[in-house]
């Protein structure tokens, strides 16, 4: 996360998933994050809200709510 005590920070990050049956890896990519109101920082953590873009195999799905 870029610009983290700014109004407009900035997330981009990809992770890794696999089924438990340790078949099908695959990669996932988050962009273009969007904060949606203030971060929340509570017990040593802080929680960002907003709407990101993420890749699916269909293709990048826009406007995913991430918490």
């Amino acid at each position: 996360m870029n610009k983290i005590n700014t109004p407009n920070p900035t997330f981009n990050g990809s992770f890794y998933m696999i089924r438990t049956d340790g078949s099908q890896p695959h990669k996932h990519t988050i962009s273009d994050f969007k904060l949606t109101g203030k971060p929340v920082v509570a017990n040593n953590s802080t929680t960002f809200n907003g709407t990101s873009s993420v890749t699916m195999k269909e293709g990048p799905v826009k406007t995913f709510q991430l918490a």
